[in-house]
């Protein structure tokens, strides 16, 4: 699910936080062990919210994401093991924050030049990897060679 802060807060956790604590009820956590990610651009008012681990084949990354959840253990490897395409988009004014989300399963990779490291760590192993688009602008073309042979 996708959604849109009416007023735009700098601070958006804030506003984050409640839809968040929406889900960290009885009937989410003890009787169904239901666990549920909010991920959110730091710099406008979109976010959106899902459970995890993730179910579906594709994700749409667009970087720079916060994510906060209500799963006691965050770091949990197998997250994200259902995806097989992932999308990465860059907003290179703004990559300064990090994100933990990793994606060990990837068979499509959808990738716009230029990338950061980061990218490289989101997904850390190719050895299932079949498809690589790749999309730059002129003015980076020269460095699609130099990220392919990686």
């Amino acid at each position: 699910m996708r959604f849109h802060f009416k007023k735009y807060n700098s601070n958006n956790e804030e506003q984050i936080d409640p839809v968040l604590d929406s889900f960290r009820t009885r009937f989410w956590l003890d009787e169904h062990c239901w666990f549920v990610q909010c991920d959110w651009n730091p710099e406008n008012s979109f976010a959106g919210i899902y459970t995890i681990p993730f179910a579906f084949s594709d994700f749409e990354f667009v970087f720079p994401v916060i994510s906060k959840s209500t799963c006691p253990t965050n770091n949990d490897q197998s997250t994200y093991d259902c995806v097989r395409r992932l999308i990465y988009k860059l907003d290179l004014n703004q990559y300064l924050y990090e994100s933990k989300i990793e994606f060990f399963n990837i068979q499509d990779l959808s990738l716009a030049l230029p990338a950061t490291h980061h990218v490289w760590s989101m997904v850390p192993k190719f050895n299932r990897l079949r498809v690589l688009r790749v999309s730059s602008s002129t003015e980076h073309s020269q460095h699609i060679e130099s990220y392919i042979f990686k």
